[in-house]
């Protein structure tokens, strides 16, 4: 009986033993599919790659999507970074890459949203292209019927073939445009022919009518306005640095001209901390001649006071003229729509007269990739319909935060505006598809800083109107002459503008030594051109 019962345990024993290693071969015969990224909110880029990770692993049950956000702080980053790139540049790294050109994240933090500087894992993908460190995915991508390639920009496409063959897939892009409200413009004398021509024309133009509130909207940093920084082919700087000059001195009065107004501003309210947010605005606004509420903090926002800047804040009406992104048009286009105003949508070209457009967001299949074919795949759902007008996008409750940060667990919908700078690729009938995606967010926005129930209504009815004018589409028939991918040297242009005036003495020109912010700045391309 006892060798009866130590015969059933062994075999019991036996059977558990075999039952957990087929478990554990199970496990270990799923695909492992590396994904690299940069952390974002959780209701930005981070939530749609989970929502395509989920639906993607769904679709390949033998497949486990191991994504992977870089560091945020600067030493693990460094560390991080250099171990990944060895591991690249030995024939291994991930199986796909999915990052954002700017070197400036979105992060979460509890109760707010934190921007940071990081260094990029590709200084320039340009020169990354150039350098074999992604797969060259032509042959998949000219063979893929899946993909809407009839609808995608394919200007913007071909940006990512090097002599024929296709390193990057671009997800998302950028033009500079000018919103122009034509009855300010017009009262104030400022000749709207003049936004047909350069940054510098139009920085001058404006700085001669006086007008701060213009001033505030003419400040654009953005090096597109360059007509092209690097020479790839013979590795060389192509930048004029008398044009530099012209455009950093013509940016330091106008700065200096907007704190003008912030002086005059504190002799009529000098303890503005007594006076409710939305009662200072109204003065400070009808000063200017603006005479309307507005439901965000117009001093936090273009930073007279030296405060943050809240990117994501509408300007439309505290800026009559705004130099901005294409997403802008999801804000100006529907209140100027609202209040029956003829507005001014135009591209902003460069010094040469060429528009160039920048890749924003892109993804690539990496060249030690295991499986290029699968890694091309789940990067081109990034391309699908779903993802680039973002009905994938997640919705509330957050389910999973990212690794690193607080996660974001409010009410909110999702955050207000797109999920990533710029516009998707698949900009055909994008502008109305988003629009009605940004209607739903009017509904339940947060509108705490200082928004009176009557500001809250106003922003409700835009919400609640129908599609968008057709005279803003004209923005997307413009022909990109150029299309250029931001990198680690053009990205530096904020820093150098942002020591050209005191903002603690309401934006004074400083001392700075413009001609040797110059010389550094050439040195630093060149530089940047031997490393790459």
């Amino acid at each position: 009986m006892m060798k009866a019962v130590k015969r059933s345990v062994s075999l019991i024993l036996i059977l558990i033993t075999v039952s957990a290693l087929l478990c554990a071969c199970d496990r270990g015969d799923k695909q492992v599919l590396w994904v690299i990224t940069e952390q974002t909110t959780w209701d930005r880029m981070n939530g749609q790659l989970y929502e395509v990770e989920r639906a993607f692993e769904l679709l390949h049950g033998d497949v486990e999507v191991k994504v992977e956000y870089l560091p945020t702080e600067k030493q693990e980053r460094d560390v991080f970074l250099q171990k990944l790139r060895t591991d690249i540049m030995q024939g291994g790294g991930p199986d796909c890459y999915l990052l954002p050109t700017d070197s400036t994240l979105i992060l979460d933090v509890p109760s707010q949203y934190v921007y940071t500087e990081v260094e990029p894992l590709f200084p320039d993908v340009e020169l990354a292209m150039r350098s074999g460190l992604f797969y060259d995915v032509s042959k998949l991508y000219d063979a893929d019927e899946t993909l809407p390639k009839g609808e995608l920009n394919e200007t913007i496409m071909d940006s990512g073939v090097v002599d024929g063959k296709r390193f990057v897939l671009p997800l998302r892009y950028d033009i500079p445009v000018i919103y122009a409200r034509n009855d300010y413009l017009e009262r104030v004398g400022l000749d709207l022919d003049v936004l047909n021509g350069d940054i510098l024309s139009i920085m001058d133009a404006v700085y001669k009518t006086e007008a701060p509130y213009l001033a505030g909207g003419a400040l654009f940093e953005d090096m597109s306005i360059f007509s092209s920084l690097i020479d790839y082919d013979l590795r060389r700087s192509t930048l004029d640095p008398e044009l530099l000059k012209r455009y950093l001195v013509g940016y330091q009065r106008l700065k200096a001209l907007l704190g003008e107004a912030y002086v005059d501003y504190n002799k009529e309210a000098p303890d503005s901390k007594t006076i409710l947010l939305e009662e200072r605005d109204r003065i400070f606004l009808e000063k200017l001649d603006l005479k309307k509420y507005i439901y965000c903090n117009y001093f936090s926002d273009i930073e007279l006071a030296g405060g943050n800047i809240d990117r994501n804040a509408p300007k439309t009406e505290y800026y009559p003229l705004w130099i901005g992104s294409m997403q802008d048009l999801l804000e100006y286009a529907p209140m100027m729509q609202f209040e029956e105003n003829e507005l001014t949508v135009l591209p902003l070209r460069s010094f040469d007269g060429d528009l160039a457009a920048t890749v924003t967001y892109y993804a690539a299949v990496g060249a030690g990739s295991g499986d290029p074919e699968l890694a091309y795949e789940f990067l081109t759902r990034f391309l699908s319909k779903e993802s680039q007008w973002e009905s994938n996008r997640p919705k509330r409750p957050y389910v999973r935060p990212i690794k690193g940060t607080a996660g974001n667990t409010s009410n909110d919908t999702h955050y207000p505006g797109l999920i990533e700078s710029g516009w998707p690729v698949l900009d055909e009938d994008s502008l109305q598809t988003l629009w009605n995606r940004r209607r739903k967010q009017l509904y339940v926005r947060d509108l705490e800083r200082g928004a009176t129930s009557e500001q809250k209504s106003r922003m409700r009815q835009i919400g609640l109107m129908g599609e968008l004018n057709d005279e803003c589409v004209t923005i997307f028939d413009v022909e990109i002459d150029r299309v250029l991918f931001g990198s680690a040297v053009s990205n530096v242009l904020p820093e150098i503008l942002a020591s050209l005036n005191d903002t603690h003495e309401s934006n004074e020109p400083t001392s700075v030594d413009i001609d040797k912010l110059i010389n550094d700045y050439v040195e630093n391309i060149r530089f940047h051109i031997l490393e790459g």
